[in-house]
Formats: C-alpha cells, structure tokens, sequence
C-alpha cells in the first residue's frame, strides 16, 4: 500500500513537471507565431505560385486497339492463333477482344477463326 502511495505520488510530481513544460512551449510557440506576423505584415508583394501541370503521356493503346491493328494491317484476315502470338494475350482476352470488335461491327468473320476488317 506504501508503495503504491509513493508510486503515485511520484507519478503527480511528473505530471506537474511535464504539465510545466507544456506551458512554456505553448508560450514561445506563441511568441515565434507573432513574430512571423510581424514579418509578414511587411510584406505586400505575394508570390505567385505555379502549379504544375502534369505532363500528357502518350496513352498505350488497348487490347481492342491492339487486335484490331493487327486485323487491319491484314488482306486476307487474321486466325487467333497469330493474334495470340503477337500481342501476347492468353487465349480468353483475344476471344473476349474478338467478340467486342465484333459487336461494334468492326471487324467481320472471313472463316472459321479467321477475321477481317469489316
């Protein structure tokens, strides 16, 4: 119980200590706050600041771009097989960028697996 006391007594004396402390940083913060006011109420002239723009990078070209490039380059038509190998897409990618090319009318079967510019 003694020990508690003392414990406790020693926590206050730390807490008023600290609390001090405080206060005085509180009061050069203060004083450091009207200097700068000081300061800048001298000053009349404001700076201009410029914001910068972000620059404009070329936007790559998507999937369906990329697809429909390659259709469109061709006479005779492209098979998957040959559109799996240059753009590098697993299967599923080209047969989903195949069928959007297709719903958009861009592009049109010339056979089986086999696609042409509409």
């Amino acid at each position: 119980m003694r020990q508690l006391k003392k414990d406790l007594d020693g926590l206050t004396k730390d807490l008023k200590r600290l609390q001090k402390k405080t206060e005085q940083m509180a009061k050069r913060l203060g004083k450091l706050e009207m200097t700068q006011k000081a300061k800048t109420r001298g000053k009349t002239a404001k700076k201009v600041v410029r914001k910068k723009r972000p620059s404009k990078k070329a936007a790559q070209p998507t999937g369906i771009d990329l697809v429909f490039n390659i259709i469109k380059s061709s006479r005779k038509g492209v098979g998957t097989d040959t559109l799996k190998r240059k753009t590098g897409f697993d299967p599923v990618k080209v047969f989903n960028t195949i069928n959007a090319l297709k719903r958009k009318g861009m592009i049109r079967n010339a056979g089986r697996g086999v696609y042409v510019k509409a």
